[in-house]
Formats: C-alpha cells, structure tokens, sequence
C-alpha cells in the first residue's frame, strides 16, 4: 500500500546491538548489509552504532557509505572526540539528556548541520526543554519499551510527549519496542521464557502524530494510541481511515518529514514481517 510505504520509508533504524536483540557488531553489520540489499531496503534507515564501536565498524569497507546514527553515552565529551578522530562525517547522533545547558553543550561541540535527538525522560519532560531542543534546531527522542513492563510508558505519557512536541514543533524519533505495527501483547525478549507486556504499535504512534497538527483533541490521540484492532486501520493507495478519520498521502508523508522522523528497533525484520501478515504489504 502506498500510504503505508510513505509512512515507512526509511523509517526503520536498525539497532541490533542493543536489547532484546543484544547482538555482536560483527552480526549486526551483517544483519544490516542484509536488510540494505533485500527488496525491504526502501524502509531501512540508519544503523544505531555507540560511539565506541565506530573504529571497529569502519573497518568494514563495505559499509563506508552505510547511513549511521552516533549514540553518545553519559561521557559525550569523549565520544565526541572519538567521532572527530574518523575519517568519515558522521551527521547524525543521539544522546540522552535532562537540562538546556547539556544540549547547548553538545550542539556547540558538533559541525553546523548535525542532526541531533536529545532523549528525554518522558514522565518528566518540561515543556521547556522541548523548547530548548527546538530552540537548538535538535528534534527528541522518547523510549517507547523495553524488556520489562515497567519500561514501557503509559498512552497517557506517550501522548504527552507528542503532544508538547506538536506544540513546540520539534519533531521526534522513538526507541525501543516499536517492533510491530499494532498496540498488542507480545514477549518483551526473544527468551523461551520471555515476559508478556503490552507494546506500543509504530503505526499507532504515527497516525496520532499525523493527527496533532489537524487539531485532533487529547482524547482522539489517546483512542488511536490505545487502538488494538487492526482492522480499524483502513489503508488504500491514496489514503489511511482510521474509525472514520481520514489521512491522506501527502498528510502522511508531512507527517514523516515534520513530526516522525522514524524510529529504532533491534529488529528489522519484524516491523516488516508483521505488517506482511496484516495484508498491509506484499
């Protein structure tokens, strides 16, 4: 479906290294060298990499031109100068962060141009600092899951966040449990034992952030965050209805390049897998 192929495009940050996937680099650049080649590619972004795996990574000569996304860790001052030692211009990072003065820092050690999502505690954020990220000209980052239940916010919570995004215009990434396109119970690890949780759905997320800037009401974005039948999501090539709400392409793809910037999952795989199985994608 077109619309759903607009709101995935290059959306799909690959993060094999990190929980619950935990892969090795070595793995996870195969992994991604896989995705890059296969008939999915156009919903492949950039490969998350921790600034201390960047000597490592360039070492493959196959991924020179692979589109990277730099994580810096608490220590950003020296993950900042590792990323100077490359020899490549990485533009893109992430790094967590809780006051205005930390992305001021941050933003000023970077080149002009750098693409940077701040995370932010989403059951503490202030409106003013998202006000700050976009006073810097940085977009956000929430954590939407994790390996245990108490890791994944409350609809209540994610919709806060967009909300005072929508309201700053800042746009946003999401990390973590973003694995399938619709809110449903699912293992939070790949363990034969795993935990069950409730997960957050990518499309969920993406069709409440195309709502905001149309004025949809707090309830509206809280309804469609919550939705869990996937049938309520009524795609064709030139539009999405949701319960009687219409989205356009063009709204979408608006949606893409000002609100959602994407998101990061260990896997890519399932994002894919799953909105196959709906009929959503062939």
């Amino acid at each position: 479906m077109k619309t759903l192929m607009t709101m995935l495009c290059g959306a799909i940050d690959y993060a094999g290294l990190f929980p619950p996937a935990s892969l090795d680099l070595a793995t996870s650049v195969r992994n991604y060298a896989a995705y890059h080649t296969s008939n999915e590619a156009w919903a492949l972004g950039r490969i998350i990499l921790p600034a201390s795996t960047l000597s490592s990574f360039r070492e493959n000569s196959a991924a020179q031109a692979w589109p990277v996304s730099v994580l810096l860790g608490p220590q950003y001052v020296q993950d900042i100068e590792i990323v100077c030692r490359q020899d490549h211009p990485f533009d893109t990072f992430e790094c967590k962060v809780n006051d205005a003065s930390t992305i001021d820092r941050i933003v000023g050690m970077l080149r002009p141009g750098t693409q940077v999502f701040f995370e932010v505690d989403a059951q503490t954020v202030s409106s003013d600092l998202i006000s700050a990220i976009g006073h810097a000209g940085a977009a956000a980052k929430i954590r939407t899951g994790g390996v245990t239940q108490d890791a994944i916010p409350s609809v209540a919570t994610v919709a806060r966040f967009m909300a005072l995004c929508a309201r700053h215009q800042v746009p946003f990434k999401a990390t973590a449990g973003l694995h399938h396109p619709v809110r449903a119970s699912h293992p939070l690890t790949y363990e034969a034992d795993a935990p069950i949780g409730v997960m957050h759905g990518f499309v969920n997320v993406m069709v409440a952030a195309a709502l905001l800037p149309l004025g949809a009401a707090d309830q509206d974005v809280c309804d469609v965050l919550t939705e869990t039948d996937s049938n309520a999501f009524e795609w064709s090539d030139e539009e999405l209805v949701w319960r009687g709400t219409t989205l356009s392409v063009a709204q979408i793809a608006s949606m893409r390049k000002n609100s959602v910037f994407g998101f990061g999952s260990c896997s890519f795989t399932e994002p894919v897998e799953d909105s196959k199985s709906l009929g959503w994608l062939s």
